[in-house]
């Protein structure tokens, strides 16, 4: 959607979109670092590319005058699987050998698309 600010001509909303975003993330740092440690700067991560991604669909929208449906249901379903998808990882993988970190990460790969594919299968 980013393109869509630059079609408008209104690309001062980058620097906007940019100074807000970073503005969040040194105090979403400063702030869940001390609390989380090396946690803190991912969720800070996480939360300030959420901030970034709904700010560029607004403003694009708006400046082009383009209607949006977005489905919050599948946001809010994704986030969700993979929240859950965190919490099994966290009790599998332990910081030990290689062989722990490949199984951790098939075992993230099939939860996570078993996950979306049980319930497609049981909302279909």
């Amino acid at each position: 959607y980013a393109y869509l600010i630059s079609l408008s001509r209104k690309t001062i909303w980058y620097m906007i979109i940019l100074l807000t975003t970073s503005i969040i993330s040194v105090l979403l740092n400063l702030i869940l670092i001390e609390l989380f440690g090396i946690y803190g700067a991912a969720m800070t991560l996480m939360i300030t590319f959420i901030v970034q991604a709904l700010l560029t669909v607004i403003i694009g929208t708006k400046s082009t005058g383009l209607k949006l449906s977005i489905d919050y249901g599948f946001a809010i379903r994704t986030f969700l699987i993979s929240l859950l998808m965190y919490v099994f990882l966290n009790q599998v993988y332990h910081n030990s050998t290689y062989i722990n970190f490949i199984i951790s990460i098939l075992f993230g790969i099939f939860l996570y698309l078993g996950l979306h594919f049980l319930y497609s299968k049981i909302r279909k």
